[in-house]
């Protein structure tokens, strides 16, 4: 789909966060979809993220939280506040133009010179302008916040209110809240009904009777006095109340206060004895109910609601249902996460991934939000970024391999390399086929940026007069996409098969090319002793046993072993590609790894490197 004609269909929606000298962000640029799922490993700066845009939109928080202190500057400032830095933070918005309410809030804060209408909102951490000011003096500060690049054209209380951030926060506790009248997403639903003091006359008077006829029970009346009576032992005739029982209020308008929610049907057992995930459900399904009510009654334009870490206290099967249902809501959304199930149910546009880079660069931020996929490469990626893959967007690099085989032996000869790839925040990711390049565009430079190599096969054809790599020609094209100037370069190695060369070329890249499949280039290697020993393990009979250490046998004395090869692959394929690999891994030693697998494990280790220099 075409990037213009998306943005133009999307609701309004935070399109742009620019923030500068703000805690753990030196200075962070980075565009949004309308849903956004942040990721980012511990201390990358997500809670930061959200507070940020809660300084200039949440209609919660007091103006004395929106100033600042010195604790606020960037770490990396000395003093900040003694030499005149200023914190800044920029939210943009799109997709409001289409809305009369919306566009009453933002019209007079519109950019110009954008292709779609942009509404710019800032807020300005800074000194005060003061002349008279003694050098003497500590800089006095205040903050700003406005609209449009006009800082006259004020944005306060009466406009945030049409669109408020809400946040829920990581450290909430659904259980309490429920059990609040205050703080409970029920109280508004409730006291928004259309109920009057006449509808409730009749049940308040049969709960008065009921409770009456339960109090006046000798046993009742027995415990009542008891009560009074030690109340005044300890406080004494005056100090002592008189102690009454009752099922509810008698005020009739008060009932609804005294309404609980319970769960199990009939049973009606308390919200309190239900799981925390399952009270987690009922919080946010409350808190959805009340923002599209009030969205509906003209309370509001619209709510963007921000959820940290979501996943507390749910199984995966829950995250994936519960924020499959919020990603796909009309109203802008912002997620905050650890959780690969619910980047598996994200939409692909929707990634947004900051990253501790340290040093002097501070937090960093990609995102997804301006990558250009195709639709079928965006559906797949969204289709196949299942929860095992969707740990390469917690990743610090990512190792991007074929299949099974690869994602138990990668690994392997990394470990005997003492090369641990979960230290280093390594992933092996399987695209599980031969089609690399929709991975490749989600990791590269364009949308996530994270640094990546991929191990493909060199799969040869076999003619009379020439052998093609297949795998080279696969690795050309990916080359092409990372680096156009070389395309030509390429194509006219593929052109000579000039293979060495061209692997050479691509190994730069991040591409790494093996001479045959997996298999047989660890076969190579110099592990034919070890792959009988693992045909014998997983209960290979004799018969075919002796056949396949023929096969092994005759193509190490022969240059034609195109049909051994596929023999000895075929053979694996029918014990399964990753349980043979995974019997196979224990036996690997560093002196046998394929001369590619260890450049492609040195190469990731070097970028990682890279990146945090």
């Amino acid at each position: 789909m075409n990037p213009l004609l998306r943005e133009c269909e999307m609701g309004i929606h935070i399109s742009r966060v620019r923030i500068a000298n703000f805690r753990n962000f030196k200075l962070l640029d980075v565009h949004l979809s309308e849903k956004a799922v942040v990721v980012g490993g511990n201390g990358s700066g997500k809670t930061n993220f959200i507070h940020a845009l809660r300084l200039i939109l949440d209609s919660d928080l007091p103006d004395s939280a929106r100033h600042l202190t010195e604790g606020d500057f960037w770490d990396g400032l000395e003093s900040p506040m003694e030499v005149g830095e200023e914190i800044k933070i920029i939210v943009e918005f799109q997709g409001f133009e289409h809305s009369e309410s919306l566009l009453s809030v933002l019209a007079d804060y519109q950019v110009p010179g954008r292709k779609a209408p942009t509404a710019r909102l800032t807020y300005r951490f800074a000194p005060e302008l003061n002349l008279s000011q003694n050098e003497d003096e500590r800089i006095k500060y205040s903050f700003l916040i406005y609209g449009g690049d006009d800082e006259t054209q004020a944005f306060g209380y009466q406009q945030r209110k049409w669109i408020p951030l809400q946040v829920m926060d990581a450290l909430r506790d659904a259980e309490t809240d429920l059990n609040s009248w205050r703080r409970s997403p029920l109280r508004p639903l409730l006291e928004n009904l259309n109920v009057t003091s006449d509808d409730l006359e009749s049940a308040a008077q049969k709960i008065d009777e009921a409770a009456e006829e339960i109090s006046n029970l000798d046993e009742m009346k027995g415990l009542a006095d008891e009560i009074e009576r030690r109340l005044k032992q300890m406080v004494g005739e005056f100090q002592a109340v008189c102690p009454s029982f009752g099922l509810a209020p008698t005020d009739a308008l008060r009932l609804l206060r005294a309404l609980r929610l319970f769960v199990d049907g009939e049973k009606q057992r308390p919200i309190r004895d239900t799981s925390l995930g399952i009270c987690n459900i009922i919080y946010l399904t409350l808190l959805v109910l009340d923002l599209e009510r009030k969205e509906t009654n003209g309370e509001r334009a619209s709510t963007i609601l921000a959820i940290e870490e979501p996943e507390a206290h749910l199984h995966p099967h829950l995250q994936r249902l519960v924020y499959h249902d919020f990603l796909r809501r009309r109203s802008p959304v912002i997620l905050t996460t650890h959780s690969p199930n619910i980047v598996s149910v994200s939409p692909i546009h929707s990634v947004m991934l900051l990253r501790n880079s340290g040093g002097e660069k501070g937090c960093t931020a990609t995102s997804t939000a301006k990558a250009k996929f195709t639709d079928t490469e965006a559906e797949d990626l969204e289709r196949y970024l299942d929860a095992s893959r969707g740990e390469i967007l917690f990743a610090r690099g990512v190792i991007l391999v074929e299949g099974y085989s690869e994602l138990y032996l990668v690994p392997a000869f990394a470990e005997i390399l003492e090369t641990s790839l979960d230290i280093r925040g390594i992933s092996v990711c399987s695209v599980h086929g031969i089609d690399f390049m929709p991975y490749v565009k989600l990791l590269g430079e364009n949308a996530l940026d994270v640094p990546n190599v991929v191990i493909t096969d060199g799969d040869p054809q076999y003619m009379e007069d020439k052998t093609v790599y297949d795998g080279n020609i696969r690795g050309t094209k990916i080359g092409a996409f990372l680096e156009p100037g070389e395309k030509e370069d390429l194509q006219s190695l593929v052109t000579k098969m000039k293979w060495e060369e061209l692997d050479g070329r691509l190994m730069k890249l991040g591409i790494f090319v093996g001479m045959n499949t997996l298999e047989i280039d660890v076969l190579d290697a110099g592990y034919e002793d070890e792959f009988a020993e693992t045909f014998v393990e997983l209960g290979v009979g004799k018969r075919r046993l002796a056949k396949f250490v023929e096969a092994i046998t005759r193509r190490q004395n022969s240059d034609n072993s195109e049909d051994d090869d596929d023999y000895i692959l075929t053979s694996i394929e029918r014990i399964g590609k990753g349980r043979f690999a995974q019997r196979l891994a224990p036996k690997l030693v560093k002196e046998k790894i394929p001369k590619y697998i260890k450049s492609a494990i040195t190469h990731i280790v070097e970028l990682i490197g890279t990146e945090q220099s």
